[in-house]
């Protein structure tokens, strides 16, 4: 028996990185899982990969900022299994690109208002379309994923950490709303994780990054799967409104080492040499 066993899940943009790796650690423990995402190809190899390894999933096409087709999705769902135990909103919609990169005093109301609109709306219209559901049934689980950027944001991408900083807010205004009907919310902030573009990254530039992260490397999508499943468990019935950090320990140190003056940082290899241990004098 898996963690998630007999549970039905719904992970948009799950066709690759982040989503595609909860989807693929649902199926294992358990879960059956409906692969929402925008990319028909991408969505239809990820569900069809799940099948391969012996899980149960189906592909729907879907873009999270069409009401139409989030509807349909959702209608699938139900006519497929039955249920819906498990929403994660892991896609972004898509939209506003004119905004990615660019310092404020560059963006356009347009790139603005396009980006805003279509990705709030598409949080809108999967969480009260599995509100519904679940509160009917007094019973359900909502994870959104975010990023730790909600605490320390990023350069040139104030859109982008805006509406991350909305999810974020909304889950914990959602989870108080919904704990009457015993339905939960979380989040989960990603830090540094090596998805779309990892392998094209130069080695010496992934090692850099690497460095500042107090566990030495990059987390993998596998990584924030762990977190997703514990979430959706039974084993989290009592957490609800709460944000997971999966970063390696990235804001919890005050200063990166590429900040400190004059501190390195002390690992086994080099413990033994910065601070070698005295010798107890012998009688």
């Amino acid at each position: 028996m898996g963690l998630l066993e007999n549970k039905v899940a719904i992970v948009t943009g799950a066709g690759g990185g982040i989503g595609r790796g909860i989807a693929q650690r649902f199926a294992r423990e358990g879960a059956r899982v409906v692969i929402a995402e925008v990319d028909g190809a991408r969505g239809a190899d990820a569900a069809a990969k799940i099948k391969e390894a012996g899980g149960e999933a189906i592909f729907v096409e879907c873009d999270v900022a069409n009401e139409a087709q989030v509807e349909d999705a959702f209608q699938r769902c139900l006519r497929e299994y039955g249920t819906l135990d498990v929403l994660v909103n892991n896609a972004n919609a898509g939209r506003g690109r004119g905004t990615q990169g660019l310092p404020f005093l560059r963006y356009t109301a347009d790139a603005w208002n396009e980006y805003m609109r279509a990705n709030t709306s598409a949080i809108f219209y999967t969480t009260h379309r599995a509100a519904q559901i679940m509160c009917a049934k007094r019973a359900g689980c909502i994870i959104n994923v975010s990023t730790n950027a909600v605490v320390r944001v990023h350069r040139r991408s104030i859109a982008y950490d805006s509406y991350k900083g909305l999810v974020d807010v909304f889950a914990m205004a959602l989870a108080i709303d919904l704990a009457p009907w015993n339905v939960r919310v979380n989040v989960i902030r990603p830090g540094l994780i090596g998805t779309t573009g990892y392998e094209q990254t130069p080695e010496d530039v992934r090692a850099r990054r690497a460095s500042q992260v107090p566990l030495g490397r990059y987390g993998f999508p596998e990584d924030v799967a762990w977190a997703a499943v514990f979430l959706a468990s039974d084993d989290a019935s009592y957490i609800t409104g709460q944000g997971i950090l999966v970063d390696g320990g990235l804001l919890t140190q005050g200063r990166t080492p590429a900040g400190e003056l004059n501190l390195p940082v002390v690992t086994p290899e080099n413990i033994d040499e910065l601070f070698p241990l005295e010798q107890p004098a012998r009688r």
